[in-house]
């Protein structure tokens, strides 16, 4: 699936050529109950355990060297989603008891 992070490479070939890392990204998708608030004026931020899945399950991007990943959470009752992704079963997550089923969306939906 195309994303806008594959142009990274190209727009920032000198520096990365120089300092040699290889740039990919990871987004994770999940939907929860969460708190927000301000830090400041000017910080706002989330907080809560869906906002911990989230970091997560990005961490898991790696793990399957995939782009993005969804919990089944996120999808359930959207059945016109789950036909975009594809399970990569259930998985144990840090600080979680129970297994979490992940999907990896293989086509944004149109």
């Amino acid at each position: 699936m195309p994303c806008a992070c594959d142009e990274v490479p190209h727009q920032h070939a000198e520096v990365l050529t120089r300092v040699g890392p290889e740039f990919r990204s990871g987004t994770a998708i999940h939907m929860g109950p969460t708190a927000y608030g301000a830090f400041s004026s000017q910080e706002f931020t989330l907080l809560g355990d869906a906002v911990n899945l989230v970091f997560l399950l990005k961490s898991l991007t790696r793990k399957f060297g995939e782009r993005v990943l969804v919990s089944s959470d996120f999808l359930e009752g959207g059945e016109e989603g789950c036909e975009n992704c594809r399970s990569l079963g259930s998985h144990v997550v840090k600080g979680r008891t129970k297994e979490v089923e992940v999907f990896v969306l293989e086509q944004a939906p149109a």
